[in-house]
């Protein structure tokens, strides 16, 4: 677990966190000062909406680049993205996007501009 300080009032919990060697320097001893590129939350039946919404809202609003859902109820990814700026650039004047849905059922893969390369079918996330 590492607190994640958003503001003085806005302190999360995220379940995965991804801090690139640009943003190192929010990286302190006792949690992160700061906004990760890269916040996973996987969601369950009790935390879906404050996931959906209330985080979601709290990391649009800070310099999270990308911001991903996991939803192992239904075997879907949504992913956030920040749009008006340039890949990884966290622009806080800048929005996600719309959400990409990505499901398994659909044979989905998750990339990511933050990591060139990387695919990830969601097969192998969610177990065939």
């Amino acid at each position: 677990p590492c607190d994640v300080v958003l503001s003085d009032v806005d302190v999360v919990e995220p379940d995965v966190i991804y801090v690139s060697n640009e943003r190192a320097s929010i990286v302190t001893p006792a949690n992160l000062d700061g906004s990760p590129d890269l916040v996973i939350e996987v969601t369950s039946p009790s935390t879906r909406a404050r996931d959906e919404t209330t985080k979601r809202l709290l990391y649009e609003g800070s310099t999270v680049v990308e911001y991903w859902v996991v939803d192992p109820d239904i075997d879907v990814v949504r992913v956030y993205r920040r749009v008006g700026g340039p890949a990884g650039a966290g622009d806080s004047d800048s929005a996600f996007d719309r959400p990409q849905e990505l499901s398994r059922e659909a044979g989905d893969v998750l990339t990511s501009p933050l990591f060139p390369g990387l695919t990830l079918p969601l097969d192998q996330i969610f177990g065939a």
